[in-house]
Order: structure tokens, then sequence, then C-alpha cells
């Protein structure tokens, strides 16, 4: 391979690297910091617990798993992390919360389970989209 065809391929491949990151920067307190990654990571772990149950045929786990969740959430979020929290960071938590309150009700329904799921997923990838921690 020539120099030239070497240079264009690994300008191509650093080019995403070098683009700026315009994601809002939040900046917290270490425990408050602690809390978001650990409850980010458990939504996770939720929603892939809810689609192995519903690939067992167990909807009716769902409502269980998002309150083990929520309780657990409940039990550790630190006082005043709300107002650390940008106004759309917040706005955001509000619309995922919705969905996580209809997975709390009991259902049989695989479709709407499925529904809120890749709702909430979507609340996940814009939220990723528009802000990061800083460390």
């Amino acid at each position: 391979m020539n120099r030239l065809t070497a240079l264009m391929i690994s300008t191509l491949l650093l080019a995403p690297l070098a683009q700026a990151d315009t994601r809002q920067p939040v900046s917290l307190e270490a425990r408050q910091q602690a809390f978001v990654l650990d409850h980010m990571k458990s939504m996770l772990e939720t929603i892939g617990a809810i689609q192995a149950d519903l690939a067992q045929g167990k909807p009716q786990q769902v409502a269980q798993r998002v309150q083990q969740l929520k309780q657990h959430e409940s039990d550790t979020k630190p006082q005043r992390l709300g107002r650390a929290l940008p106004a759309g960071f917040r706005s955001m938590s509000k619309a995922m919360n919705q969905h996580w309150q209809v997975l709390l009700q009991p259902s049989q329904d695989d479709k709407k389970i499925q529904q809120q799921l890749h709702l909430l997923l979507n609340q996940c990838n814009a939220c990723h989209r528009s802000y990061r921690l800083e460390r």
C-alpha cells in the first residue's frame, strides 16, 4: 500500500475521533455521579431482564422487576440530586419515568411492554447524545 492510500485510510478512520464533543457537560459531586452511573447500569440490566422474561413467556414478572428498580432508586438516590442536574436532563428523566410507570402496571401484553422498552431506550440514547458526565 502506498503512503497516500495509508494516509487516506488513517484520516477516514480517525476523522470521527477528531469531532468535537458537543454534549452538555454535567458536573456532579462524587456520590451523585456514582448514583447516576449505577442507576443507568441498573436500568439497562432491568431492560435486559425484562426482554429475557418476554422471551421466556413470563410478562407477569415485568412489574416486579420495575418495582425492584424503583425501590433501589428510592433507597440510594442522594438528596438534592435533581437540583444538580440541568433542566433538560431532568425533563428527560421525567419522560423516562413515565415509561417505567406504565411497566409498573401488571400486563400480559408483550407488545405494550416491548413498546415501552423501545421508548425507554430512545430516552437513554437521547440523553447520552445530549449530556456527558464530567469526570
